[in-house]
């Protein structure tokens, strides 16, 4: 997270603006994933998980980026079970994001 903060020019109140952004968003972007995973059209999945994969980048959340990277590979080789899989992971990790990112008001 460092290294967005950097970019943002050390401005830690835009920072925590963007990460407040970022956690309203990850609940939409999950849903719409699991609704692209359901109809199980692998390329619309494979760009739903690559938006969530930029926003996590942006972020700067690079566990979670991780988690994604391996989703979005998973989708490009047709891989839906996995990534099935994989998004147990990749929703306990957001939900450990938004409740740090929540704290943040307090």
């Amino acid at each position: 997270m460092d290294d967005t903060l950097q970019r943002l020019g050390d401005d830690q109140q835009l920072f925590y603006q963007v990460l407040r952004w970022f956690a309203a968003d990850l609940p939409n972007t999950l849903a719409g994933i699991e609704t692209c995973l359901v109809s199980g059209d692998a390329q619309k999945t494979r760009e739903a998980v690559h938006k969530l994969k930029g926003s996590a980048a942006n972020a700067g959340a690079t566990g979670l980026h991780a988690m994604v990277v391996e989703a979005e590979q998973l989708c490009k080789a047709n891989e839906l079970a996995k990534v099935k899989t994989r998004m147990v992971s990749v929703r306990q990790e957001i939900n450990q994001i938004i409740t740090l990112i929540e704290q943040l008001d307090d």
